[in-house]
């Protein structure tokens, strides 16, 4: 059954989508590489903004204890699934 309105994009990837099944698996490494890219450019604002400071911290990191690390790891690797969640909520 479709949930778009005839004439509309939703309707329109549904259609095609059932004509081509191999344009949803285009549409999903699209989404894919985006947030790939997104991240990419998140991971990249440091280094150009403040290049002494990531210097200076990378000095520090093998300081740090394995388990203080593991938790930060941890702790943000499910703020970012939490954002992921959330941000999903709109798609589905």
């Amino acid at each position: 059954m479709s949930s778009g309105l005839p004439g509309t994009r939703e309707h329109q990837n549904e259609i095609y989508a059932n004509i081509f099944p191999c344009l949803q698996a285009a549409q999903d490494m699209s989404l894919f590489l985006s947030a790939l890219g997104l991240m990419m450019v998140f991971e990249g604002i440091p280094y150009f903004c403040f290049p002494e400071q990531v210097k200076s911290f990378a000095r520090k990191v093998p300081e740090i204890p394995d388990g203080t690390l593991r938790v930060i790891g941890f702790c943000l690797m499910m703020a970012g699934l939490l954002v992921v969640y959330l941000g999903g909520g709109a798609n589905g």
